[in-house]
C-alpha cells in the first residue's frame, strides 16, 4: 500500500502540488498566460496539417535486421510555437483483433522551423523482435502542463 501511495505521490500529487506553487506566485500572472494559451491552442489545434511524413514503408517491406526506425515528419502550426507541439511514435503488439499493448513510445526532436513548417524527427532502435504496429500522436506541449491530460487535444497520423 505504501509502494503505491509513494508511486502517486511521485506521479500526480508532487507535480500538481509544485505546479500550483508557481502558478499563485506573482499573483495568479501564469494562471493568465496558461489560459491565454489553452485559448489559442484549442482555437488553432485543427488546424495543424502534415505537410510531408517520411517514414519507413512498414506496410510492404519488414525492417531490415539490425537497421533504426527512422522517421520525419513536417507539420504547418499555423501561427502555434514548434516547441508547444509534440510527436511521439508510438509501437503496439497486437494481443486480439480488438486489443493491442503499447510496447514502446519515443518523441520525435524538433529539427527547424521555416516560417509556419516545423520539422521533427526520430531514430528508434529496435529493441524488442516481432512484428508491430506504429501510429504517430500529435499533442500540445508547455512546461506548465503537468500532465498531457490537462489539455486534451491529440491528432494521429
Amino acid at each position: 500500500m505504501k509502494r503505491m501511495l509513494d508511486d502517486y505521490y511521485e506521479r500526480f500529487y508532487n507535480k500538481l502540488y509544485e505546479r500550483g506553487r508557481t502558478i499563485k506566485a506573482k499573483q495568479f500572472r501564469l494562471a493568465s498566460q496558461m489560459a491565454a494559451w489553452k485559448a489559442q491552442m484549442e482555437q488553432r489545434w485543427n488546424e495543424i496539417e502534415v505537410v510531408e511524413a517520411k517514414i519507413f514503408d512498414t506496410d510492404n517491406f519488414a525492417l531490415p535486421v539490425g537497421q533504426p526506425f527512422e522517421a520525419t515528419i513536417q507539420l504547418h502550426l499555423d501561427g502555434i510555437e514548434a516547441k508547444h507541439v509534440g510527436i511521439e511514435v508510438a509501437f503496439f503488439k497486437r494481443i486480439t483483433e480488438e486489443e493491442v499493448a503499447l510496447q514502446v513510445k519515443e518523441e520525435l526532436k524538433l529539427k527547424g522551423v521555416k516560417g509556419h513548417i516545423a520539422t521533427y524527427s526520430c531514430q528508434v532502435d529496435p529493441e524488442l523482435a516481432g512484428v508491430y504496429e506504429y501510429g504517430f500522436r500529435i499533442y500540445p506541449k508547455h512546461e506548465l502542463l503537468a500532465h498531457r491530460q490537462d489539455l486534451a487535444l491529440v491528432h494521429w497520423i
